[in-house]
């Protein structure tokens, strides 16, 4: 687990949200075989399937369709393009933490369940 994810899993546990971490693509495939978050933050750069992939993934099938995504890039180019218009928000980086939190409290309305 990367050092942001284990701050990400910190912040939002610590704020009442059950929380789940993938550190790529396929930990994101395997935890949605077992786990339905109703939100995801998903970085376009991640490792073996790239962010964009995902979200369309997560769009295709009716299980995911309504998974919240947050879309974390430090790509200005990349938040501007068509790839994530599917995406509910959009943020560039550096984001802090506090602010992600905040994000994900107004998306969800209440601490839930989750993974990033």
């Amino acid at each position: 687990m990367t050092t942001c994810g284990r701050s990400l899993l910190k912040v939002l546990k610590k704020a009442g949200f059950e929380v789940r971490v993938a550190a790529d693509g396929s930990q994101v495939e395997s935890h949605l075989a077992a786990f339905l978050p109703d939100l995801a933050v998903l970085d376009l750069g991640m490792p073996d399937i790239s962010g964009a992939e995902l979200i369309h993934r997560f769009r295709q099938p009716e299980t995911t369709k309504r998974v919240l995504l947050i879309v974390v890039t430090g790509n200005h180019l990349a938040a501007r393009s068509t790839l994530v218009e599917e995406a509910d928000l959009i943020l560039l980086k550096p984001v802090l933490m506090s602010d992600l939190v905040c994000f994900v409290q107004r998306l969800l309305g209440s601490p839930s369940h989750g993974w990033a």
